[in-house]
């Protein structure tokens, strides 16, 4: 009996060998990736993409710059960005995306290897769990945050969003009862001289020009709206250079497009059209109309859409200026939520800093229309939005927790 005890025993303490060598190799192999050095090599790329987005700024829309500086696993980032005199070509550099997933990497390697849990680790913990949650946090965000726009006029109602730089090609057959029939054509496929051909498209279209940024010209437009809506119709297109982050009006993209729509697989020409997003803009808005076998479609080209289940009525608009100043002072709309999928009908105001949060989507009152004709609202849909209030709240107590622990022993020494 005894002997059977003695070979279970140093059976036990071989297996405990084996496994603390198993994990000691583990660590040994970790230890380059936990590497402090690597920590702070990593945070000055962090600095030089940073430094490098911001200026690119210059030439480019935010919304560009954030996902190819920062949404990206490599850039390549202009020479002139870091001699700031124009030197031609390019240089290769992690993005955002990449270096995120390697200080990521490289904390999870430390505590691995290098830390060890204790009462008085509780803090660095904490704080390091914050920073974990940040990078999660972004990427959430960056994969699934939708921002859209949503206008409406005083009085009037919205059943869908909008989304700004990204358009469609909308062909429309008016139907009874509201109930319209639509086709769109992704703003992707518009490409100068490309044929567009679907079997559910009433026509081909063919695109004779197409401008990313534009403005209409003609005669009664100029800074102010014309004052009737022919002046609008006969305006054509002129090219205007694309929208950069440092712009001082903070604008976004208008495209523009003239197209030409030809009988289904065949050379014949329907009607040759000028559309721009701008004719969609205007109060009413402006489509173009043609006739196809007896049926009346109306062309539009507008910002992507995205229809909802509930409707937002506007029933008042207040813009408030600060004395004998055009700056504005704050935004303000009443508004009435009707959502029959919730049985929600209610009324509630939306101001800065005071958002409406309905169906996962978060309501901001960001713009106005011109003359104060109602209200633009900001609409985010970020599943991910609590994660950095819960990161920032762990690193601020972990905070609290180390420094304290620090106090404790400290004044145990003095006293």
């Amino acid at each position: 009996m005894s002997q059977t005890l003695d070979v279970t025993a140093r059976g036990g303490r071989s297996s405990s060998a084996e496994t603390r060598g198993a994990w000691e190799t583990v660590r040994w192999l970790l230890k380059p990736v936990a590497s402090l050095k690597l920590t702070v090599a990593l945070f000055a790329l962090c600095f030089v993409i940073v430094f490098c987005g911001t200026l690119a700024q210059r030439d480019h829309g935010i919304q560009i710059v954030v996902r190819d500086y920062f949404r990206s696993a490599f850039v390549w980032i202009p020479f002139r960005h870091l001699v700031f005199f124009s030197v031609p070509g390019s240089f290769p550099f992690p993005g955002g995306w990449l270096l995120g997933a390697l200080l990521l990497i490289n904390l999870l390697a430390a505590h691995l290897t290098r830390f060890r849990f204790t009462v008085q680790r509780i803090g660095i913990l904490l704080m390091h769990a914050g920073v974990l949650l940040l990078l999660l946090g972004e990427l959430v965000t960056g994969l699934f945050q939708v921002e859209s726009r949503m206008d409406i006029l005083e009085g009037s109602s919205a059943i869908y969003v909008y989304q700004p730089g990204t358009v469609e090609l909308a062909i429309v057959r008016p139907g009874s009862g509201g109930q319209d029939e639509t086709v769109v054509v992704p703003g992707g496929l518009l490409k100068v001289g490309e044929r567009i051909g679907h079997a559910d498209l009433p026509f081909d279209v063919v695109v004779d020009e197409y401008l990313p940024n534009s403005r209409l010209v003609g005669r009664g437009i100029g800074n102010s709206q014309p004052l009737t809506h022919p002046q609008w119709a006969a305006a054509v297109p002129e090219k205007l250079p694309l929208v950069t982050g440092t712009d001082p009006n903070q604008q976004i993209d208008v495209p523009s497009a003239t197209v030409t729509l030809k009988k289904k697989g065949t050379e014949e020409t329907i009607a040759t059209e000028v559309v721009s997003v701008w004719l969609d803009r205007i109060m009413p808005p402006i489509a173009r109309t043609v006739t196809v076998d007896g049926k009346a479609y109306e062309i539009a080209l507008r910002f992507r859409r995205n229809y909802k289940p509930f409707t937002i009525h506007l029933e008042d608009f207040q813009h408030e200026k600060y004395l004998k100043t055009n700056i504005p002072k704050d935004f303000r709309s009443e508004v009435r939520l009707e959502d029959p999928s919730r049985g929600e009908n209610r009324r509630l105001a939306i101001w800065m800093n005071h958002p409406l949060r309905h169906a996962g989507e978060t309501f901001y009152q960001a713009d106005f229309r011109p003359d104060n004709m109602g209200t633009v609202l900001q609409v985010v849909r970020n599943p991910g939005w609590l994660i950095p209030y819960i990161a920032c709240g762990l690193a601020a107590m972990g905070m609290l927790v180390h420094f304290g622990f620090i106090l404790s022993r400290f004044l145990n020494r003095i006293l």
